[in-house]
């Protein structure tokens, strides 16, 4: 397993990996950023990703959400601490902790961030190919086949790196011949810019202006209506025959928030068949990113618990999948994600029912736009139908992975959690899901007028609790979505009441 780090505006440090790349000095331009801060502090302070050319160039404005207006209230000021920090006195009435601050400025000395992608591309070649000593691999036999496997923004940036045909080494070799974006949803990187930012991933209720949102989205090629152009992930990878296979897993939160829909349907809004060597899974009632043995909690800025599910047994047995596609031929699982042609991927309004007490569903997602890059800030000229999972009864998304929390239930589990009051309230917390147990009785979830099945009219006792999951469990592992190992994980967690990492 190599790490390899990409990322040239960030430090490189102990746990961090970073690209220390040239920069050109003496060069200038426009840049913005945009702050959303969670807290009433003022002045707040920020970091911007790039110093500052001339302080008289800072300006900064302040909106409830994206599409409402800019606005420059009495008392809101900036001005700047450092190279690359400024300090925001912020209005004293109007806005809440959730309001979005947008500076613009003059930057300078832009890094040549798009280096990672040949940065990526040449250390991947050097470990399989290259002779010489300096290889730690060259005494071993090299690596006959390599997988990309990127998670977040890393995953957004192997997206790119397809599309850009960096899949394609100097001697004109494939570099990965699998690659494994996680959590990436319909989105790219702002790495290959001038004044770009890697970690600007636009979150409800941010402006989603930026370059990590542009067409294309998927990974056939498609016509995009809106600038006229034909274009695909894998046009350049086609053209010299180094497409690697593709996996793309995705949580239930990048359907709600990072328009993961594109994924699967055109710029119209019609089903879309993936290509053979691409499949898609979206592991079903799972926040963005949950650590490991997570538990349910509750913070003030979330109107809901927040989701503990964590998507580790399903990514095993997917990277297992991909490990027999690349060597063996043997075809990974059929891509698991909702569709139109299947009914599962609907209008928001449709998608979950409005009556489960606790669980306030008013169809907020992200949606996706379509701008002019040429103005400052972007315009928006337009916008490209996204869809989310439709929920079965229980308010749980029928398509996707189910895993076993979700198969053998005893709470509500969602990609989706919205902001609470003070916080920006009725928008979408990023990252985050949400969770809502079920009654105990049937009498309790009556008095509620919940409509959901108590988990005693669910299960017996918690035998038969644990003999569904073990049902569920040999399901999942004949259907390779599981591993052995995992599936007895899962039993004994059940034996001891832990697999809803409720309590």
């Amino acid at each position: 397993m190599a790490w390899i780090g990409w990322q040239a505006d960030i430090p490189s440090q102990p746990n961090q990996h970073a690209l220390l790349a040239p920069v050109v000095p003496g060069v200038s331009g426009p840049a913005r950023e945009e702050f959303l801060y969670d807290h009433m502090r003022s002045p707040a302070t920020s970091t911007l990703s790039w110093p500052i050319a001339d302080p008289s160039s800072l300006s900064v404005t302040v909106r409830a959400k994206w599409d409402a207006p800019r606005e420059k209230p009495p008392g809101l000021a900036i001005r700047a601490t450092g190279p690359n920090t400024v300090e925001i006195t912020r209005p004293e009435t109007g806005f809440d902790a959730g309001a979005l601050y947008e500076v613009t400025y003059i930057a300078r000395d832009p890094a040549v961030l798009g280096l990672g992608f040949a940065a990526t591309r040449d250390v991947v070649s050097f470990l399989r190919h290259d002779p010489t000593s300096a290889n730690p691999l060259a005494a071993r036999g090299y690596a006959q086949r390599a997988i990309g496997f990127g998670v977040s923004q890393s995953g957004r940036f192997l997206r790119d790196f397809l599309y850009l045909g960096f899949n394609e080494d100097l001697a004109g070799k494939p570099v990965f011949e699998g690659l494994m974006p996680h959590i990436a949803g319909g989105r790219r990187i702002a790495s290959n810019y001038r004044f770009g930012q890697n970690g600007r991933n636009a979150r409800h209720p941010q402006d989603p202006a930026w370059q990590a949102d542009l067409f294309p989205f998927t990974y056939q090629t498609l016509l995009d209506p809106l600038s006229g152009k034909r274009d695909g992930l894998m046009v350049r990878c086609r053209a010299t025959n180094t497409c690697p296979r593709v996996i793309q897993t995705d949580s239930e939160h990048e359907w709600w928030a990072s328009r993961a829909s594109l994924l699967v349907t055109d710029l119209q809004g019609n089903h879309l068949d993936l290509p053979a060597d691409v499949r898609a899974y979206m592991i079903a009632g799972s926040p963005h990113f949950a650590a490991p043995g997570d538990r349910m909690k509750t913070v003030p800025t979330m109107s809901l618990p927040v989701n503990p599910m964590h998507g580790g047994m399903p990514m095993r047995a997917l990277l297992t999948a991909m490990q027999g596609w690349i060597t063996t031929g043997a075809e990974p699982p059929a891509s698991r994600v909702p569709m139109r042609a299947h009914g599962t991927l609907v209008d928001a309004a449709d998608a979950v029912r409005r009556d489960i007490p606790g669980l306030p569903y008013t169809a907020i997602h992200t949606g996706a736009s379509y701008t002019d890059p040429t103005v400052f800030p972007p315009k928006l000229l337009g916008m490209y139908p996204v869809f989310v999972p439709r929920a079965d009864n229980d308010g749980m998304s029928i398509a996707g992975i189910r895993m076993l929390p979700l198969a053998v239930p005893r709470a509500t589990y969602t990609g989706w959690n919205p902001r609470a009051p003070g916080y920006g309230a009725g928008t979408l917390f990023p990252l985050q899901g949400a969770v809502i147990p079920f009654a105990a009785t049937r009498a309790e979830r009556e008095a509620a007028k919940d409509p959901r099945l108590s988990i005693a009219e669910r299960y017996a006792d918690n035998a038969a609790y644990v003999n569904a999951v073990r049902a569920a469990a040999a399901q999942m592992v004949a259907e390779r979505l599981l591993l052995p190992q995992d599936a007895e994980r899962a039993i004994e967690a059940a034996q001891q009441d832990r697999l809803s990492q409720l309590r």
